[in-house]
């Protein structure tokens, strides 16, 4: 089976947002000022646990702006259930796990600006009567930004942090440079996920970006427009690591982007309906190489990370192993094929030439 389909249809916001913030994070502590020590389990947890209270109250809070329209599409709502007063009880006790975990850790301020950030946003994008999911291009951006652009910023921040005894001064430079390499592609997300949903969306009368664009036109602009676009700020993104001390790391990430690229970006002459799941094809590289990729070269920094990287290997096998599968099967067909390429020549090209060469010169 395809993984980037399977893949795919896991892309929520807790599921597969964790692990490229959590790349970003181990990016920041390979480039931390000052040792980082134990001081990186610390952040590591608390970050995993601020990532939990977030993802929560979106995923909840989402469904409680949109009960209704839920209803009218036939979708599934996880609030819809709840009585008033439990659905209060639960979006508060899912904002107080952020404040108490950082307080808990002696988090640096940047981190409860980050956050209070990323609360904001999503406010802005479901609450009436703004909800911006439903204002168009303003609706992509918000998303985008508490979708990608924040999370990459905070795991970093939480990362880059945990060496300094003070907020470095270099700390917002960096996490800007984070967030910008990864807003294109929170862009690319959210018109795939505004493309799935549009029938149930189209049904209850949520219109959405896509809605008003259409479907074909909205993943024609992923492709031709945003994706370009997410490819030079990654690839950007990776190339200043390079040039500032990281050229090996940086260019395992640039040509795995290359080789992605390649791969899945090809033939997108196909139906929305076969072709959108494409659209989280840099997914693959920010979500489970670029971390991987990372944690080794933490390793080869200080070898007690190896914990860190069976660690992480262990919470995110549901992502990871899949895609490690399919290439190396895709690598044992391609050996079979190879294989088939040289007896072919050696019976039909190599044998015949030999023969020819000893009639003409020992005859």
């Amino acid at each position: 089976m395809n993984p980037l389909r399977a893949f795919a249809a896991k892309n929520n916001w807790l599921f597969s947002k964790v692990p490229m913030a959590f790349g970003y994070c181990y990016l920041g502590l390979l480039v931390a000022p000052g040792e980082v020590g134990n001081k990186a389990a610390l952040h590591l947890a608390t970050m995993l646990f601020v990532f939990l209270g977030s993802g929560l109250f979106v995923r909840y809070f989402n469904d409680f702006c949109d009960i209704d329209q839920d209803r009218k599409a036939g979708k599934q709502n996880i609030a819809r259930g709840d009585h008033s007063a439990i659905r209060w009880l639960k979006l508060s006790g899912y904002t107080a796990i952020i404040p108490v975990a950082l307080w808990f850790s002696a988090a640096p301020f940047p981190l409860y600006l980050l956050m209070g950030v990323q609360h904001l946003l999503y406010l802005l994008y479901s609450i009436p009567p703004i909800r911006l999911k439903e204002k168009g291009w303003p609706g992509l951006v918000c998303d985008a930004a508490y979708g990608h652009a924040v999370p990459a910023a905070v795991g970093f921040a939480f990362g880059y942090t945990a060496g300094a005894k003070s907020s470095p001064e270099s700390l917002w430079i960096h996490i800007a440079f984070a967030a910008l390499s990864q807003f294109a592609l929170g862009i690319i997300n959210i018109l795939y996920h505004q493309i799935e949903d549009h029938p149930k969306d189209k049904k209850a009368g949520v219109l959405t970006w896509v809605a008003l664009k259409t479907p074909a036109t909205a993943l024609k602009i992923g492709f031709n427009r945003y994706a370009p676009l997410a490819l030079a700020s990654l690839g950007g993104f990776y190339l200043y690591w390079g040039i500032n001390g990281f050229p090996v790391l940086a260019l395992a990430l640039l040509l795995t982007l290359f080789l992605i690229s390649a791969a899945w970006f090809s033939n997108t002459a196909n139906p929305p309906a076969r072709h959108s799941p494409r659209l989280l094809a840099l997914n693959e590289l920010t979500e489970i190489w670029a971390p991987l990729y990372t944690i080794t070269a933490l390793v080869f920094q200080d070898h007690r990370f190896i914990y860190l990287l069976l660690l992480h290997t262990f919470m995110f096998y549901r992502i990871i192993f899949p895609f490690v599968f399919y290439y190396f099967r895709r690598l044992g067909s391609g050996l079979q094929w190879l294989s088939g390429q040289l007896v072919y020549f050696y019976y039909h090209k190599l044998l015949v030439l030999y023969a020819r060469l000893k009639k003409r010169f020992f005859s």
